[in-house]
């Protein structure tokens, strides 16, 4: 989940400055509205190694144990922040990735288990996207960095599996 997260993250965040600060030699007034770009960050060669890559490796340890340590170096310097930092982190964040795993937990099911198997039936573009998967975020449009096509729906298909016995 983080690093789908990361490349089709958020288009933008708004804040407005609290004190008055000095960044990059230009003065920013108290109250002055800004907005710092995700995606930007997101896909920083300075941070992330092959940025453009769906690697999802890169947020675990040799141990394949998350590594809190990088996720909390991540979420510091603002380069993932798909929940919000300090204090606009969104406080249901880990509620919310325990739902989702718990969703695809009960969707995929574990081996020899009953669950669904999942299939891309339309929608994918050939050779588009982060390394060719076929969907790539409409940034500009309505769709604000979600990985839909404007041009139409990605539809999947769930077929029900069987348990074995």
């Amino acid at each position: 989940m983080r690093e789908t997260a990361r490349l089709y993250t958020n288009l933008m965040m708004l804040r407005r400055v609290t004190t008055t600060q000095s960044i990059l030699g230009k003065t920013l007034p108290k109250g002055t509205y800004i907005a710092c770009s995700p995606i930007a960050t997101a896909r920083d060669p300075a941070v992330f190694y092959e940025p453009d890559k769906f690697r999802p490796e890169r947020w675990l340890t040799p141990t394949k144990e998350l590594d809190e340590q990088e996720i909390k170096n991540v979420v510091k310097t603002g380069s993932s922040v798909h929940f919000g930092k300090g204090q606009h982190a969104c406080l249901g964040e880990r509620f919310g990735r325990s739902a989702i795993a718990l969703y695809w937990g009960l969707i995929l099911g574990e081996d020899g288990e009953e669950g669904f198997d999942v299939e891309i039936v339309e929608g994918l573009k050939e050779g588009v996207g982060i390394d060719g998967v076929g969907i790539e975020p409409s940034w500009v449009e309505e769709n604000l960095g979600t990985p839909f096509e404007k041009d139409g729906p990605l539809w999947v298909l769930f077929k029900k599996r069987i348990a074995a016995t």
